[in-house]
């Protein structure tokens, strides 16, 4: 019996994580999430690792169960396909949580273990291309005021927060009284803290901008289909012309938002720069480059003003989706998914469109908006602006399009400027510099209009120093460390 309460505990611990995940929205229920499992690994009656493990292959195959939806219906491949996908992703990302099980088990020391945990979180987010997805500090997305500590310490740093308040939570029921204390200074502070960084207002200099945001919405399946090609076109251009003749400043559509590579398509191209001499146009697109008869192909965003273009190439792709990893060894498999179909290519620099109307933009597409060393350009610079361009039919009506969402709050928050989320069906958004989400488009063609705020001047802690606070975190361990051998 005592091993079924066990159990409990850990289903316990994925109902409450999973409640506080994007799409959910109950985020305060993300500071107690872990503490039934804490309670678990410290009985010790089921190994630590095996009690992470268990916890993460659950609460991933919860959460993640769009990702066998995008694989069967929208990669054309037999149902058992996309779940042997999913499975083999869960119990891949669950190693992470056993080996911080193994960690909780065998060490005491909160900040320890909860920078094992951060760390073992950035590995995720990065290794083998990486996963950034429902990170623990994510769940404070729909936070008004404990989302503002991301502005300081980053997205990693919001889940060290948690996760030592989770800690801190255990102990307390454990009757530490001294952790008790630590407890309530750390709620007042997470919350209080919060609450005066949420409060504080841009610099002087700010200044209003008008964007519309142009949302498709066409069957992701009838997409590429050559019968289909002409029909999308007329569809998204009567949109695009509506948009063209309001008052905004700029035009923004989503990834790929033809479904043709917009230069070999002569006609249309000269029609997008004529109406660039109108308003700017910001726009993905997939585009072919040839050298010595050979072609390379990327997953673009095109920045049109007065007839001139830019381009910017996405430079974190997707694997298995845009390029498949150990090509020549896995050929056969991606055959399977790709056909004869080529990878696509990572670009190599990230521009900063400079717009008529003195702001300028930095463009992201789909995935890279989980990249918070992705925002600045090669050359440091952060634009007035970030805007995400993608394609979020894949999650149909899974709480997918909110995980994703939930990267472009981060980031804005992490840097203190506004973003633009232009996507075909999903969630097209205007976010603050805060967070805030000003007005978003659920699902269903239309045009999204934004007033924003921008400030040249505005920057945070976190958009300085980046992760400075580690170093503040592993010089605490190590004065602990020591006052503890000398005591």
């Amino acid at each position: 019996m005592k091993s079924v309460k066990d159990y409990l505990l850990i289903l316990l611990s994925v109902l409450l994580l999973t409640l506080a995940t994007p799409g959910y929205d109950f985020g305060f229920l993300a500071l107690i999430a872990y503490v039934p499992l804490i309670f678990v690994i410290k009985r010790k009656k089921i190994k630590g690792w095996l009690a992470g493990y268990i916890f993460g292959v659950v609460y991933y195959l919860i959460n993640l169960k769009w990702v066998a939806g995008a694989v069967n219906f929208y990669g054309n491949v037999p149902a058992i396909a996309g779940y042997a996908v999913l499975i083999f992703f869960a119990f891949y990302l669950a190693t992470y949580l056993a080996v911080f099980g193994y960690i909780c088990e065998k060490k005491n020391d909160i900040f320890l273990v909860s920078f094992v945990f951060v760390v073992l979180e950035a590995v995720k987010s990065y290794a083998f291309t990486g996963f950034p997805w429902i990170n623990l500090g994510l769940s404070q997305y729909s936070q008004k005021y404990s989302i503002a500590w991301a502005s300081v310490t980053g997205e990693f740093g919001l889940s060290f927060f948690i996760i030592i308040i989770n800690f801190l939570i255990y102990y307390s029921i454990k009757k530490e009284k001294k952790k008790f204390v630590f407890l309530i200074l750390s709620l007042i502070l997470f919350y209080g803290g919060g609450f005066g960084l949420s409060k504080m207002t841009d610099k002087a200099n700010s200044k209003k901008i008008n964007i519309d945001i142009v949302q498709t919405d066409y069957n992701q399946r009838d997409k590429w289909k050559t019968n289909k090609k002409n029909e999308i076109i007329v569809k998204v251009l009567k949109l695009l012309e509506k948009s063209i003749q309001d008052d905004s400043e700029m035009t923004v559509l989503p990834e790929a938002a033809f479904p043709v590579f917009i230069e070999n398509e002569k006609n249309l191209f000269e029609y997008l720069k004529d109406l660039s001499k109108i308003k700017p146009i910001l726009l993905g697109s997939l585009r072919v480059s040839r050298d010595n008869e050979s072609k390379k192909f990327y997953n673009s965003v095109y920045f049109i003003q007065d007839g001139k273009y830019y381009t910017y190439d996405k430079r974190h792709l997707v694997p298995f989706g845009e390029y498949f990893p150990l090509g020549s060894l896995l050929k056969p498999v991606s055959y399977y998914f790709f056909g004869s179909a080529d990878d696509f290519l990572p670009g190599e620099s990230h521009p900063v469109f400079n717009t008529k109307y003195d702001f300028t933009i930095s463009p992201l597409i789909c995935y890279e908006s989980g990249y918070t060393d992705l925002i600045p350009s090669e050359n440091g610079k952060i634009a007035d602006v970030i805007a995400v361009l993608t394609n979020d039919s894949w999650f149909g009506l899974s709480r997918g399009k909110n995980q994703h969402l939930a990267l472009s709050i981060i980031r804005a928050v992490e840097y203190g400027k506004p973003v633009i989320r232009a996507s075909q069906s999903g969630i097209s958004a205007c976010i603050d510099s805060k967070g805030q989400i000003i007005s978003k488009k659920e699902d269903g063609e239309g045009i999204l209009n934004c007033n924003i705020m921008i400030n040249k001047d505005n920057s945070t802690f976190y958009s300085k120093y980046q992760y400075f606070w580690i170093l503040i975190i592993i010089s605490i361990i190590f004065y602990i460390r020591i006052k503890k051998r000398k005591e």
